[in-house]
This record gives C-alpha cells, sequence and structure tokens, in this order.
C-alpha cells in the first residue's frame, strides 16, 4: 500500500523505506502528525539506479 510521501509503491523494485525527510522520522511537525508520512515517520523512496 502506498503511502503519502513514497516515491513509488513498495512493490516497485529498487525501492526501500527510508526516514521522512519533512519530519526527520519522528512523525510529527509542531506537535501534530506528520502530513507527508502521516505519522509514520517513514516513506518509501528509490534507491539505487532505478
Amino acid at each position: 500500500m502506498q503511502r503519502p510521501g513514497d516515491e513509488v509503491g513498495p512493490d516497485a523494485p529498487q525501492t526501500a523505506q527510508n526516514t521522512c525527510p519533512a519530519c526527520g522520522g519522528s512523525g510529527k511537525l509542531d506537535s501534530k502528525s506528520c502530513p507527508t508520512c502521516e505519522g509514520t515517520g517513514l516513506v518509501t523512496v528509490t534507491v539505487g539506479d532505478a
């Protein structure tokens, strides 16, 4: 399932979970749930030369 902030879906080749760049992995911005990752602190990104 693709989450907000994900560059690609989790089943795409050459992907990995990474720390959300907006909240630094905390899942919160200004004491509220991060809108980029919806509070998970993680996003799925393309890695390598894909």
